[in-house]
This record gives C-alpha cells, sequence and structure tokens, in this order.
C-alpha cells in the first residue's frame, strides 16, 4: 500500500476515536503594559501515534510540544524556569478556544514526504525508533492504532 493511501486507510478507522487539538503558538503583539497575552491559536486536530501525529486528511507529523487547556494556578516564585514556561503554555492554551482539559499539540512540524525519522529501504517507509532500532511504518502506526482503537 502506497504511503498516503496507509495515512488516509488509518484516518478514517481512527475516525470515532477522540482526537487532540492541534495549534500555533501566539506570543501576543505591542509593546509593555500594552502587549496582548499569549495564546493559543486552534490549528486544526490529529491523533497520537507514538511520535507522530495524523490528522483525518491523512497528513503526517512529528510531534512536538503539548500542554492542556486549564487554568495555569499561582505562579510560584520556588518553580524551575521549566515548570514556569509549562504554566505559561497552560495560560496560553486556557486563553485560546479550546475546550477544558483539551489536548494541545503544539511545535509539531509536517512531515512532506520521506524525510527523518522516516527512511526508504527497499521500498519500504521504515521508522527510526528511540531504541536505535528500525521498523516499517505501516507496522510502528497500526501497532499505536490498535492503542487508541483499544483504549476508545
Amino acid at each position: 500500500m502506497q504511503l498516503p493511501d496507509l495515512l488516509r486507510s488509518i484516518a478514517a478507522e481512527l475516525s470515532a476515536v477522540p482526537d487532540e487539538a492541534l495549534a500555533v503558538y501566539n506570543a501576543g503583539r505591542g509593546v509593555g503594559p500594552l502587549r496582548s497575552s499569549p495564546r493559543f491559536v486552534p490549528a486544526g486536530h490529529a491523533w497520537r501515534l507514538g511520535m507522530f501525529l495524523l490528522d483525518a486528511d491523512g497528513r503526517l507529523y512529528l510531534t512536538g510540544e503539548v500542554t492542556r487547556a486549564v487554568e495555569p494556578g499561582i505562579a510560584l516564585l520556588s518553580r524551575s524556569p521549566s515548570a514556569e514556561q509549562r504554566r505559561d503554555y497552560r495560560a496560553a492554551a486556557a486563553r485560546g478556544k479550546f475546550a477544558p482539559g483539551r489536548v494541545i499539540n503544539f511545535d509539531y512540524r509536517p512531515l512532506d514526504g520521506v524525510e527523518e525519522p522516516l527512511f526508504l529501504d527497499g521500498g519500504t517507509v521504515r521508522v527510526h525508533l528511540d531504541t536505535g532500532g528500525t521498523a516499517p511504518l505501516e507496522n510502528y502506526l497500526r501497532d499505536r492504532v490498535s492503542l487508541l482503537l483499544g483504549s476508545a
């Protein structure tokens, strides 16, 4: 099966499974105190399949960052910079147009063909795994689909 057909087929299988939001981070505009607050702008929906996101049109993305649309809570001075960044992302997500608790993916990257972490091996699209090995992309995606369908 050709890659575009495979991806559209998997998207059709997942149509009844809850998806996650895709968004673009908007840092706000203006200067100093006249600056608008950062927020996430909706950019679509996709299913998380391991290191990939797949949208309903069969487009594949490499995952990036993730947050939730929840009230961020009180800022504490004793938190690490990374914890404060995550809090800021939650605040930006809460200001966006997302349902409370919605998972939001951002800084994802569209895969416009066979590129890292994908590669061709004798006509088969394969994926480099975090473990250092490789697997056929179809097997990798089908394994992740079975996990999503099992939890739906």
